[in-house]
């Protein structure tokens, strides 16, 4: 006589299910020690549960692949962006550079005039052509207004090279922008103040006595000593 059929399910392990049930697309891999079925509806209500749970790890696992792409492209566009923040920052220096050498160009010692016009000359081709400039206006708008600038002050020409008009009507407006909303601050550059090691003497005024009586000494200086009416005598 043969057992009764036990209530243990003889699945192979790793034997692939097909439920035809609420989920007829779905399929996964069960191994044999987790199924323990009963009968009937619980076994469809198992297996339904377990493609449930399936499905749910799928959907995770695409949804942490797409956040991964999306991570991965962000950071490929930050890159991009840091290179073309370097790749301006370079350019900006070697516009300066050789805007500096066109204006402070001077002939050596071994140069004849020819030579020095055409050094100055690559210097000035150099500037405009990192520029981009390829029109008359484009010319006069940058030498305008390069030369403009360097008679203001620090943080407007930081504000106008921000907001990067390139042409004389936007530069106009991008001027008035800053100057109506400081109405208390001057565009122009603050002129450079020196400090000297040793002070200064007063300057001469006439309005002090002319002549020291407690001393019998004149107050006024050498070179005017004798110069207009009511003089002292030294």
């Amino acid at each position: 006589m043969y057992a009764s059929p036990s209530p243990i399910a003889k699945i192979k392990t790793d034997t692939q299910i097909r439920f035809r049930g609420a989920i007829p697309s779905s399929q996964f891999f069960v191994p044999q020690s987790e199924i323990i079925l009963q009968s009937g509806d619980d076994l469809a209500v198992w297996v339904e549960d377990k493609v449930r749970q399936d499905m749910e790890r799928n959907d995770k696992h695409i949804e942490r692949e797409k956040q991964r792409e999306q991570i991965e492209i962000q950071k490929q566009r930050e890159e991009i962006e840091l290179q073309k923040q370097r790749e301006e920052i370079e350019i900006q220096k070697q516009r300066n550079g050789f805007k500096s050498k066109f204006l402070s160009v001077k002939p050596q010692d071994d140069e004849d005039f020819g030579t020095f016009i055409n050094r100055a000359k690559r210097y000035f081709d150099r500037w405009v052509e990192l520029w981009g400039v390829s029109t008359l206006e484009g010319l006069s708008y940058l030498i305008c207004s390069e030369i403009a600038l360097q008679a203001c002050d620090e943080d407007f020409v930081a504000y106008v090279k921000d907001r990067s008009p390139s042409v004389m009507v936007s530069l106009k407006a991008v001027a008035s922008a800053y100057i109506d909303a400081r109405p208390n601050k001057c565009f122009c550059k603050k002129p450079s103040v020196s400090f000297s090691a040793r002070a200064e003497p007063e300057p001469y005024c006439p309005s002090v006595c002319a002549f020291d009586k407690g001393n019998g000494r004149s107050n006024w200086p050498r070179s005017q000593r004798g110069v207009g009416s009511g003089d002292y005598p030294s």
